[in-house]
C-alpha cells in the first residue's frame, strides 16, 4: 500500500507541466510528499483495516490479497498510479464541459438571472 501511495504521489508531478516538474522546487514537493506518505501509512492502515473489514467478508479479503500477490494483481497495482494519473487528467478535461452542462441544466429547471448564469460561467472556466 505504501508504495501504491508513493507512486500516486510521484505521478501528481507529472500534471503540473514539464517545467515544474523539472524545477527544484519540484523535485522538493515530490520528495516531501513521498516522506508524507511513508510516515502516515501505518495511521492509514490502522484505520482503513477495520472499515474494510466491515465492508468486505473475510473471505472476500482473503481473495483480495490472493489477488494482489498474484502477477496479475501486482501488475494492476504496478499500473494503478499510472492510471489513476490518465483519469484526473480526462476528468480535468472535461470539468468545464460537465460544469456548463451542470449549470445549462439547473438554469433550465429554475429562473436563472443573466447575473446568475454570469456568475455560474465562471466555474465552468
Amino acid at each position: 500500500m505504501e508504495k501504491l501511495m508513493v507512486d500516486m504521489v510521484g505521478s501528481m508531478g507529472g500534471m503540473m507541466g514539464p517545467e515544474f516538474t523539472k524545477s527544484e522546487e519540484a523535485k522538493a514537493m515530490m520528495e516531501a510528499g513521498q516522506e508524507a506518505v511513508v510516515a502516515i501509512t501505518p495511521k492509514l492502515v490502522e484505520r482503513m483495516a477495520p472499515l474494510m473489514a466491515s465492508i468486505y467478508t473475510e473471505e472476500e479479503l482473503e481473495a483480495m490479497v490472493t489477488f494482489y500477490e498474484s502477477p496479475v494483481g501486482k501488475s494492476i497495482l504496478a499500473k494503478t498510479g499510472a492510471a489513476t494519473q490518465a483519469s484526473v487528467k480526462v476528468t480535468q478535461d472535461l470539468m468545464p464541459e460537465l460544469l456548463t452542462q451542470m449549470f445549462d441544466r439547473y438554469c433550465a429547471k429554475r429562473t436563472c438571472t443573466d447575473e446568475m448564469k454570469a456568475k455560474l460561467k465562471t466555474f465552468g472556466s
